[in-house]
């Protein structure tokens, strides 16, 4: 009986929001927001693009634990018999982040002084920024029905082969840990809401996105981008529930890839992303903490 129950609830939502999705589509194709009125073209090399993840990879898997172990380390000498206090780590995290939007943008201006301004904004485009940010707001209510719609689909795919009812994304998971402390909750929103909608739209729409398009068609660049920024949240530790995630990611990063080439805009996928973030954020804060 519980097993129908959870079943007919997965069923309903997918076909709740699928349809709600399906009529968002519809809308929108009828009022001409499929039209792609920009194209993108920007001279983006492989040598920077390698750069330019190196910087990132560097600063995260090296960068972050090296301040980390030091500050384990100085720690103690400032503060004595005092533990550490983990929302340090969040400061630091955040810190790295900024630090490497920085340094990517200092590389990328130094080898061309144009390319920094093209990756944001398409000298040719007059949209002014408010509807940059107005389009990525618009996408969000177009997309959002058709990604949860999707994560329902293979969340109840795994429910009926693997009885995964419930499991948690590692980005919930840090939220959670941090909602009753101000010191480590100020930094973890700071770093899902505006940090990280930022840096992953530079580097997979701004950089990865143009690099592709020197070589394949414009909607190709945004299919291997997208595959390419879902498997980025890959984590060993969500286990077989990185198949939801993967494939509702994937779809949201078809509109990301899309709204930043219709719009001529980085600050576009960048609305579009952070907006999707705080609503997940709000819905994580507003429900009843377990």
């Amino acid at each position: 009986m519980l097993t129908s129950s959870i079943s007919g609830d997965y069923l309903t939502a997918i076909l709740l929001f699928g349809t709600i999705g399906l009529f968002t589509l519809f809308i929108a194709k009828s009022r001409g927001f499929f039209h792609d009125r920009s194209y993108i073209k920007v001279p983006f090399s492989l040598a920077q693009l390698l750069s330019v993840f190196a910087i990132y990879l560097c600063m995260t898997l090296l960068g972050l634990p090296i301040l980390i172990a030091l500050s384990k380390l100085i720690y103690p000498l400032i503060v004595p018999k005092a533990p550490f206090p983990v929302f340090i780590l969040s400061w630091l995290q955040l810190f790295v982040i900024t630090t490497t939007f920085f340094l990517i943008r200092a590389v990328l201006s130094s080898q061309n002084k144009t390319i920094w301004k093209h990756i944001w904004k398409k000298p040719s485009c007059n949209q002014f920024l408010a509807q940059d940010i107005g389009m990525g707001i618009l996408t969000w209510v177009i997309s959002f029905p058709i990604v949860i719609a999707v994560g329902q689909l293979f969340d109840f795919i795994l429910y009926l082969f693997f009885h995964l009812e419930t499991y948690e994304q590692v980005a919930v998971r840090y939220l959670k840990k941090s909602i009753y402390s101000p010191s480590q909750l100020i930094p973890a929103l700071i770093m899902i809401a505006l940090a990280a909608p930022i840096i992953e739209e530079l580097l997979f729409r701004g950089c990865l996105q143009s690099y592709l398009k020197r070589y394949m068609k414009k909607s190709l660049a945004i299919v291997f981008s997208s595959i390419c920024f879902s498997a980025f949240h890959f984590s060993f530790s969500q286990g077989i529930g990185n198949i939801s995630l993967l494939f509702s990611l994937f779809v949201f990063a078809l509109f990301l890839g899309f709204i930043y080439e219709r719009q001529g805009s980085l600050f576009a996928s960048i609305s579009l992303h952070m907006t999707l973030n705080i609503v997940s954020v709000a819905r994580i804060l507003l429900s009843p903490i377990e």
